[in-house]
């Protein structure tokens, strides 16, 4: 068993992932091959290590020589992956302000689909790059509050479960028993690895009930009590983050979306969006 290493580059955070198992290379590329590469010479800011253990085909993920967890079958130990380095980023850029949300790009802009786990988020994100948007993230957004400028967070598009048929699953998504990962090199359009100012936020609110999506523009103020509990490094910031909450919220124009079925929401949030 050959021991394999990706290294690349997560808001300018050097992070390298070492492991010998065979069956977790396309599942690792499929998550991680949007970032863009670093050189092999590059010290990394985040070194992770998944090491097989022995007998019962089960993994241990370590960072830095230190165990973050163990037990984990492939697809846990993905899931650990992803979300140990969305913490530890964090940690490394105190200067941004990152949000729980899904970030799709066009006309040179960034727009915000901020929503709790389950929402739909990311299956609004994946319907819209079929109506021309680019991908950003679809679980992260690094802001930037000096600039209002949004990095690009590139992980695979993560999705709980298939989406309807009009916009179907690549036949070269990986499918683990948790969640549908949709590589970036088979997304409809090309994704955004450069940076854009945010245009707009978009509160999804998926409602059973809706034949139809429901946009309500928002006040600043009503966007600023939406946004705040979607900041998870509030604490690292001034003023408890509120400051930062509030300038971005009167900088950009915000709305509410309850959405219905997807294709009829997706159109709507598209045009939208493009008459932005």
């Amino acid at each position: 068993m050959s021991v394999k290493q990706r290294r690349f580059s997560v808001v300018d955070n050097a992070v390298a992932i070492v492991w010998g198992a065979d069956y977790l290379s396309p599942m690792i590329a499929a998550a991680f091959g949007g970032f863009e590469p670093c050189a092999s010479s590059q010290s990394a800011d985040l070194a992770y290590r998944i090491v097989s253990e022995a007998g019962d085909g089960s993994f241990s993920l370590l960072r830095s020589g230190s165990v973050i967890d163990r037990g984990l079958d492939a697809s846990q130990v993905l899931f650990a992956l992803q979300q140990d380095i969305v913490v530890a980023v964090q940690r490394l850029r105190p200067d941004l302000v990152f949000v729980h949300s899904a970030v799709v790009q066009r006309g040179g802009r960034a727009f915000l689909l901020a929503a709790p786990s389950g929402s739909g988020k990311s299956t609004l994100c994946w319907a819209l790059l079929h109506h021309g948007f680019r991908l950003m993230s679809d679980e992260l957004a690094p802001l930037d509050p000096k600039t209002l400028r949004i990095s690009p967070f590139l992980l695979a598009v993560t999705l709980k479960a298939p989406p309807p048929d009009c916009y179907p699953l690549p036949g070269s998504s990986i499918k683990t028993h948790r969640s549908h990962y949709i590589p970036v090199d088979v997304l409809p359009t090309v994704p955004a690895n450069e940076s854009a100012p945010i245009g707009a936020i978009l509160f999804v609110d998926y409602a059973s009930s809706h034949t139809a999506p429901a946009l309500r523009k928002l006040a600043a103020a009503e966007c600023a009590f939406r946004l705040y509990p979607n900041v998870l490094n509030a604490l690292a910031h001034q003023s408890m983050g509120l400051d930062d909450v509030i300038q971005i919220t009167n900088s950009v124009p915000c709305w509410y979306l309850a959405s219905a079925a997807l294709e009829a929401t997706a159109k709507e949030v598209a045009g939208l969006f493009s008459a932005l």
